[in-house]
This record gives structure tokens, C-alpha cells and sequence, in this order.
């Protein structure tokens, strides 16, 4: 009797630490209950299971018929696509027959304890690589892209600093102080280097911060009928998004003190070349900061590539709102068959597809227009903003009805 209360007590526990840990790193809300279903009904361990984003509410009946309920909260995630791939293989297993519940939850403990997958020195140069592929996007030149990616480095380092000790979030203090230097320095650099563009190097600089994928995930939360954790996520890139404006706003009024600031970003056709050196380093730091495993390199290259270039060029023809649909179609097409195809979770082209077509963007030019009482440009950039975000969740809706990605986690 008591080894089948402490089989039922480590099976509870696997359910809830494999929860937590796929929250951590990168599960959408719909994937994480999917998953614990299945579990539910594989180990038969009479449970019921709710989550609000960040908050999971679970039930489990014992032996004595009494429910054990638990109220747990999960931290801030962060990406880590090497770890959730791990996470993923010892929930298959589990759920298959092939891992026993308690060796189960002890790999999971080690995972939780490892350490990342590239060091600190390569992370840092993910957000020099980011910037720099957004310039080039951004048909910015040379100078900017100096610039830019110098901002960064010093913006790392502050949001390092800031953030050390904010549960990882950076949101207190790190996103508006370094929105503010972005800001800033960009007017020293162009009041230094005539040439250089203030709007592209503090848009290119802050990407790191723009958060697209929160605006995509809320409403693909919502699309698939979990409306608290899609409200959350939306508010929580409002939130952003507003402490991000604010910075720039701040810093931009510092600067005109000195010049006249502008930050509009003129629309330039931008070469093809340019497009694939974008895409590779967009990719590059896509590989460093989310952890993606040696053998998914080339394919995360080669896909942010294609949908770098199918996203300007299909955005300069057609507009915004059809680019970005056919970035977000093409992006999961790849993410999809490449998942079937390798037994891969799908998150390995779906993130680096949501980021390079970031909403986000359209989002903060709303704000700075309506901090500088351009109401109608911003109130028209809003709009567009939640446009794209459903472009994107759309075509990932659509590809997943199609060519499913065969998650391992699908719920019965």
C-alpha cells in the first residue's frame, strides 16, 4: 500500500514539475494542459488541471478519496528550446511505457539544474547579431548598423545589471532605462555622425525587447479557447510596450534639446543581398539566445533566410497585414514538415518566424505617435498591430489544421 501512495505521490509530482518546466521554457498554456491530460489518463491519476498563464491550479484524488489540491506559480520563462526538447522526450516516454515515474522525474530534476546550452559570451553576442539584422532589414546603412549594434552591448549590459534581481523579468526598471539610453544615444550618434538614422538605430537596438511573441501567443491562446491566459500575455506586451515608448519618449525629448529628432523610418527597397545577410545573423542570434542544438543550425539559417525575404518583399508588394501572412504561412510550412520530419518540436522555426515578423514594431511607432500627439498615425499603427499579430496566429492555426505538427503532447 504504501509503494502505491508513493508511485501516486511521485506521479503527481512528475505532472506538476513537467508543467513547470515546459512554462519555463517556451510551452504555450494549450500545449502544457494537452500534456498533462495525457498524462492524467496514461498514469490514471484521477487529476484535474487548470492554468492561468503563469498560474496552474491542480486536484488530485488519493487513496482515501480526499483531493489533494495545489496552488503553484510559475517564474518568468525563458526560451530554452535544448531544454524543452528533453522535457518533451521524457514526457513521450513516460507517457509511452518507456520511462518509469520516478527515473522520469529525476531527469527532470537534472534538467532543471543543468546549465545552458551556449555560454554567457555567446548570448551577449545574440543581441549585437539581432540588431544588425534588423538595420539591414530596415534598409539602414553601414553606420547604422555600427551604431546599433554598439547601443546594444551597452543595453545588455544595463539590462544585466538591472534585471539580476527582478525574477528575470527586467520589467521594473531594465526595459525603460534601456529604452531611454537606446533613445538617446542614438541622437549623440547622429548629432557625432550626421549620417546615421535616430529611428532605425533605437528600433533596431530595442528588438530584444519588442514583444511580438507575446502578441502572437495571446492570440493564439485565444484562438484555441484559453481567453485568461490570451488576455494575459496581451497585457502583459501592452505593458511593454508602453514602459518601452515611454523610454524612448524620454529620450527623444532629452535629444531634442540638442537637434530636432525625427523617428520616422522611410520605406526603401532593400537588395536581396542585404535580406540574406539579415536573415543569417537574425538567425545567428535566434541560435544563442534560445538554445537551439547544434543539429537544427543550418535549418534555422536557412528558414529565417526564406522568411526574412518573403516578408519584406510580399510586405512592399502587398502590404503589411498580406507579408506577414505569407511569412507566417510560409515560416510554419517549414516549422511543421521539419518537425514531422525529424520527430523535433515545431517551436525550433515557429519562435525565430514570430519574432522576425514582429507586430511589436507597428505597436511601439503607435505609441511614440500618440506620446508625440500624432493620434490618428497611432491610433491607425495600433490597429495594424493587432492585424498582424492575428496574421500570424492565423497562419500558424491554418498550417497546424493541415500539416499537423504531430506534437507528442496532442490531447485525446
Amino acid at each position: 500500500m504504501n509503494h502505491l501512495t508513493n508511485l501516486s505521490e511521485s506521479a503527481n509530482q512528475f505532472v506538476l514539475t513537467l508543467a513547470e518546466l515546459m512554462s519555463d521554457y517556451g510551452a504555450s498554456v494549450h500545449e502544457i494542459e494537452d500534456a498533462m491530460f495525457t498524462l492524467n489518463d496514461t498514469l490514471q491519476l484521477n487529476g484535474s488541471f487548470v492554468l492561468f498563464n503563469r498560474i496552474l491550479l491542480t486536484s488530485f484524488a488519493n487513496s482515501t478519496s480526499n483531493n489533494q489540491v495545489n496552488l503553484q506559480r510559475f517564474g518568468a520563462s525563458k526560451v530554452n528550446l535544448y531544454k524543452l526538447e528533453q522535457v518533451e522526450v521524457i514526457f513521450h516516454q513516460v507517457a509511452t511505457g518507456q520511462l518509469a515515474v520516478t527515473d522520469g522525474l529525476q531527469r527532470l530534476t537534472q534538467i532543471k539544474s543543468s546549465g545552458r546550452l551556449y555560454n554567457r559570451i555567446l548570448d551577449f553576442l545574440s543581441w549585437p547579431l539581432l540588431s544588425a539584422g534588423f538595420v539591414l532589414i530596415l534598409s539602414g546603412n553601414w553606420l547604422d548598423l555600427i551604431c546599433s549594434s554598439l547601443i546594444s552591448i551597452l543595453i545588455y549590459k544595463i539590462n544585466e545589471l538591472l534585471s539580476r534581481n527582478d525574477n528575470g523579468t527586467g520589467l521594473r526598471l531594465a526595459i525603460p532605462t534601456c529604452a531611454f539610453a537606446a533613445a538617446f544615444l542614438a541622437v549623440i550618434s547622429n548629432l557625432l555622425l550626421h549620417s546615421s538614422s535616430i529611428a532605425i538605430i533605437t528600433t533596431s537596438s530595442l528588438m530584444k525587447f519588442m514583444p511580438g511573441l507575446y502578441l502572437t501567443q495571446a492570440i493564439t491562446e485565444i484562438a484555441y479557447r484559453r481567453l485568461i491566459s490570451g488576455m494575459a500575455h496581451l497585457c502583459e506586451a501592452i505593458f511593454i510596450l508602453v514602459i518601452l515608448a515611454l523610454g524612448v519618449f524620454l529620450g527623444t525629448a532629452l535629444g531634442n534639446l540638442l537637434i530636432p529628432v525625427s523617428l520616422v523610418i522611410q520605406s526603401v527597397s532593400t537588395p536581396l543581398w542585404k535580406l540574406i545577410i539579415a536573415g543569417s545573423l537574425i538567425g545567428s542570434s535566434f541560435i544563442f539566445s534560445f538554445d537551439i542544438i547544434k543539429r537544427h543550425i543550418p535549418i534555422v539559417i536557412i528558414a529565417s533566410i526564406i522568411v526574412t525575404i518573403i516578408w519584406v518583399n510580399a510586405k512592399a508588394n502587398y502590404g503589411p497585414v498580406y507579408g506577414t501572412a505569407a511569412a507566417a504561412l510560409s515560416g510554419a510550412l517549414m516549422a511543421n514538415i521539419y518537425a514531422r520530419m525529424t520527430k523535433s518540436s515545431d517551436l525550433v522555426l515557429k519562435l525565430p518566424t514570430a519574432v522576425i515578423i514582429v507586430p511589436g514594431i507597428f505597436a511601439f511607432r503607435a505609441l511614440i505617435d500618440i506620446l508625440n500627439n500624432n493620434t490618428v498615425p497611432g491610433v491607425e499603427h495600433f490597429l495594424t498591430t493587432f492585424t498582424l499579430g492575428a496574421a500570424i496566429a492565423g497562419g500558424f492555426l491554418i498550417v497546424d489544421i493541415i500539416i499537423p505538427a504531430e506534437f507528442i503532447h496532442n490531447r485525446k
